[in-house]
């Protein structure tokens, strides 16, 4: 960028110890050069042949350029003429240009209190902006902007997601192109103009257009009707601006078709321009039938650069001569229907035109990007908040289930505890039968009691057995159950988008029948009925009220209201057909939707019951299990109580085995009980780890969205885009002042400054008979004031155009410029445009003139050309020294 002017770069290699070990000159792409005297011009010397040449061509104090460097000279104000066509740094200046270099010459501003110039930001900070990286100038303007944004904190965030997305951008090679602030310097020299079966001119007019000076163009009409309108003289002035762009000069009405341009009496129009642009000939041929498309070729240097399609062409002719409707209407053919276009054009539309002279195009594709970004992160915020819904339903039905686990555990463990209770009193019980038992029959109730054990045994191993059988049955469901319930949060977010949708629908539906519905107003239809297949011009105009069917009304007209009446219609009837089908469709797929959520929902609570069931079968099972477990311990139980009768020993074995089964019973079931707790209490844990993450994930969402929304406006027209335009604006009031004292003899002031906001305010000042100005309103201003006003602000916008760098044309087109103009302004705009010939920044200036001010002015001119209508066509007359030298 400009800020690293005169930097020298390298690519450095080090080796491990991290020491130098080879410096590489970098030198790729353009390069920036800032001048601060004229002197310096001097020491500039442009490389050729791949930036290589000898060293004796190359002083120690020269400073190297190539072509398509940037140089910016910034002179203090007041120490340059800009005028002095004959200053040896204007040679300089153009020497570089026509060597493809871009040379801006700037005036360092100052503020004069005195004449009552705005009071802006100071020109080093502003002219500081234009030098700066994107990343800069995007910190300076957070800082500038530092009063409007809450903390520290938000400043920083901001500052973080800009600089992400700036980036992002310019990692983007699509976008490679935007960091390219300035096109090159381009100098169009026109030279001929060749018009044939284009307008009123029926045969081959050829114009010359090179070093012509003040030219008058006016007209004679030998045909009945006017002295000299429709004669062509606008149609011949404009038709270079035609040839180059396909497009004519602004018209109040927007009905101009393209086959209008070619002549009644003709099958073809046909327009040449030949010129140079930086010294490079060239020539652009456009052409256009009444019945089919046109035909557009190109050259430069003799090289023919048409491609297959005129589109394209009209794309290499812009690349190549810097050139586009909005351009030229700016810098070159000024029509008389736009002259006052940018001092009546709104903020907005002003906006567009500056920036032509400030590179706005990267910020305006990081406010899209942002916005982009910002949408993506509110549609990934519905989602999450969908999500959240859904598991904290989850988490509701896994708290009821573990609040019933929770209880069932402590049923279990209190079981144990009576278990160990009755077990002591029962020990207690057989102890006093032990003291009455003999010793008979210890054998066979011992191998009774072997039996039992071994049968207890063998059911402890089948439960342990079947507790894995359960786990592996079980397991499978669990997964299915797990799986189907994602799915159903899938659709439920599906239904959602579906939902909306569909109110969108409704929404343009309703829209359109309201449209329909103001359009049966407007053409008097009876809204009760349908809209007849013929449809009749009512009697009335629907826009001022008045008959349309009188005497003076032609057939024409009645086709013509017929035809928009049924246009009209015609298009709120597809609307409306449309919206309905559109309706309809987001209505089916979201009943769609509602009965695939509901299918879904049936699958869930499906899989929900079949888990239940399945457990219970377990359940069931383990139930048989302890009824058997309880029934061979009842045995043992009453073996060892029989046993104990018989031999003490025995009887302590036995009780102590049935003590140890009867509390690892209630153990088993305790245990799994427990198990049955910590699971579900694992599971809602991990939902409620789940919700939190989800839940900061969408606070973290919300606060990006919220970020990227702020980005996206501070990177709009009314941010970052306005702060950059400031130092323009100041530069182009200050020049516009310059031509509004010469033409107003300096008796006005015209103020522009950036307001907060997307706001420009534009203000006026009179002198008054006291000699200090005063204030007033535009809409005040006499039609004489305005125009000095508008034609003030369009020669200045001209000059920084080309002050910029952007393009500098030798011919200016003036369309009726001296309207509401008395004779003071018509002699001082007749020296205002007499000092830019004089000074070199034009070649030609043609002025359009109606007889009675061409003939106040006659003798100011350079020449007088003359459109003569007669027999329905028309000739030109050019001024008899003009016609001897373009013969010649």
């Amino acid at each position: 960028s400009l800020a690293e002017a005169h930097q020298e770069k390298q690519l450095v290699i080090l080796d491990s110890d991290w020491k130098c070990e080879q410096r590489i000159p970098i030198s790729v792409g353009r390069r920036h050069f800032k001048l601060s005297s004229t002197k310096e011009l001097e020491t500039i010397q442009v490389l050729e042949n791949d930036n290589k040449t000898s060293p004796a061509a190359v002083s120690e104090h020269s400073i190297c350029v190539k072509k398509g460097d940037r140089i910016v000279l910034t002179h203090p104000s007041g120490t340059v003429s800009e005028t002095d066509t004959d200053a040896p740094w204007k040679s300089h200046v153009n020497a570089l240009r026509k060597k493809g270099l871009t040379v801006e010459v700037r005036e360092a501003a100052t503020r004069d209190n005195d004449k009552g110039y705005i009071d802006s930001i100071t020109a080093s900070s502003m002219t500081g902006l234009e030098e700066l990286s994107p990343e800069s100038v995007w910190r300076a303007y957070l800082k500038d902007a530092s009063d409007s944004i809450r903390t520290e904190d938000d400043a920083k965030a901001l500052l973080a997601v800009g600089l992400e997305i700036l980036e992002e951008i310019e990692g983007d090679e699509s976008s490679a192109s935007l960091s390219n602030d300035y096109a090159f310097q381009r100098e169009l020299k026109l030279t001929s103009l060749s018009v044939e079966g284009f307008g009123p001119f029926e045969d081959t007019i050829n114009y010359p257009l090179e070093k012509r000076g003040l030219v008058l163009l006016r007209g004679s009409n030998s045909d009945s009707g006017p002295d000299s309108n429709g004669t062509g003289k606008s149609s011949l002035a404009m038709a270079t601006l035609w040839a180059l762009t396909g497009s004519l000069d602004a018209r109040p009405a927007a009905d101009l078709k393209v086959a209008d341009v070619v002549n009644d009496n003709s099958k073809l129009a046909k327009v040449t321009v030949r010129g140079y642009i930086n010294d490079s000939p060239f020539c652009v041929t456009r052409s256009k039938t009444a019945s089919r498309g046109g035909d557009l070729t190109f050259s430069v240097n003799d090289i023919d650069l048409t491609t297959q399609s005129v589109k394209e062409t009209q794309a290499v002719v812009e690349a190549k001569l810097g050139v586009n409707a909005q351009i030229l209407t700016r810098v070159a053919f000024y029509g008389q229907h736009g002259m006052n276009d940018l001092l009546e054009a709104t903020d907005s539309k002003l906006k567009d035109e500056l920036s032509m002279l400030v590179p706005l195009e990267l910020w305006q594709q990081a406010t899209f990007l942002a916005r982009l970004k910002s949408r993506q992160a509110r549609k990934r915020v519905d989602e999450i908040e969908g999500m959240v819904r859904l598991r904290q339903s989850d988490i509701e039905a896994l708290s009821e289930k573990l609040v019933r686990a929770k209880q069932t555990r402590e049923y279990q463990q209190r079981n144990v505890i009576e278990a160990e209770e009755r077990l002591n009193r029962e020990l207690a019980r057989i102890q006093n039968l032990l003291d009455k038992a003999s010793s008979t029959n210890v054998e066979e109730l011992q191998s009774q009691l072997d039996d039992a054990s071994m049968d207890i045994r063998m059911l402890h191993e089948k439960h342990e057995s079947t507790t894995r059988e359960k786990e592996s049955h079980l397991k499978p469901l669990e997964d299915e159950l797990m799986e189907a319930r994602e799915g159903l949060a899938s659709l439920t977010r599906q239904g959602t988008q579906l939902e909306m949708d569909a109110r969108s629908a409704k929404q343009s539906l309703e829209t359109a029948k309201l449209r329909m519905t103001r359009i049966r107003e407007k053409w008097s239809l009876d809204a009760s009925h349908d809209i007849p297949e013929v449809l009749k011009v009512p009697e009335y105009c629907p826009t001022c009220k008045q008959p349309l069917r009188t005497e003076d009304d032609s057939e024409e007209h009645i086709r013509n209201v017929q035809q928009t009446m049924e246009t009209e219609i015609r298009e709120a009837q597809d609307i409306l057909a449309l919206a309905n089908e559109t309706c309809q469709a987001a209505s089916v797929k979201s009943s769609e939707s509602v009965k695939t959520l509901a299918t879904q929902e049936a699958v869930v609570r499906g899989l929900q019951s079949n888990h239940q069931e399945a457990a219970s079968e377990w359940n069931s099972k383990f139930q048989v299990l302890q009824d058997q477990l309880v029934e061979k311990r009842n045995l043992q139980n009453t073996l060892t109580s029989q046993l104990s009768m018989v031999v003490k020993e025995s009887q302590l074995f036995a009780a102590k085995e049935s003590a140890k089964a009867a509390i690892q019973t209630e153990q088993l079931n305790a245990a799994h009980a427990e198990e049955t707790y910590q699971n579900l209490e694992a599971e809602w844990e991990t939902s409620q780890k789940n919700l939190k993450q989800m839940q900061s994930e969408q606070k973290e969402k919300i606060h990006r969205q919220a970020l990227l929304a702020g980005v996206g406006e501070r990177f709009s027209a009314k941010g970052v885009q306005t702060f950059l335009l400031q130092n323009t604006v100041e530069t182009l009031q200050n020049k516009a002042q310059v031509y509004l004292s010469s033409l107003s003899e300096d008796s006005q002031r015209l103020g522009l400054q950036l307001e907060t906001g997307d706001k420009i305010l534009r203000t006026a000042s009179i002198r008054g008979n006291d000699g200090d100005f005063r204030q007033r309103p535009l809409s005040t201003l006499s039609g004489g004031q305005w125009r000095r006003c508008s034609l003030a602000f369009s020669l200045a916008f001209m000059e920084l155009v080309a002050q910029k760098g952007k393009l500098r044309s030798s011919l200016l087109v003036l369309d009726e410029p001296l309207t509401h103009l008395d004779r003071s302004g018509r002699s001082k705009f007749g020296e205002l445009i007499r000092s830019l010939l004089s000074n070199g920044q034009l070649s030609t200036a043609i002025v359009i003139l109606q007889d009675l001010s061409a003939e106040e002015l006659e003798e100011a001119f350079d020449g007088i050309d003359t459109v003569v209508r007669k027999g329905g066509k028309s000739r030109l007359e050019l001024d008899d020294m003009a016609s001897k030298e373009f013969s010649d």
